[in-house]
């Protein structure tokens, strides 16, 4: 689990037990400060908990950090070409 972390980049967000004896659910994410992890009660007889997770209360930190437009202007060579394939 480590490698795959690690390499992408990601961080488990689930820190509390899921079962009787440990963590065996995983939530992983690149952006864990927008989520709230919640441990809920076990559902009849299960032996799991439940887990909630949910976005953070700051709606500020769900903007992107950075938006990459590209141009959308049209350009000479694209009319070039429509010229160069219309012409006979």
């Amino acid at each position: 689990m480590t490698d795959l972390t690690h390499s992408n980049g990601l961080k488990q967000i689930v820190t509390f037990k899921t079962r009787d004896l440990g963590i065996l659910d995983w939530f992983l994410t690149n952006r864990p400060s927008i989520f709230d992890t919640y441990q809920l009660p076990k559902i009849g007889k299960s032996d799991h908990f439940t887990n909630l997770a949910r976005p953070a209360a700051s709606s500020s930190s769900l903007v992107p950090r950075k938006l990459k437009v590209g141009d959308l202007r049209d350009s000479k060579w694209r009319e070039f070409g429509q010229w160069m394939v219309k012409k006979d």
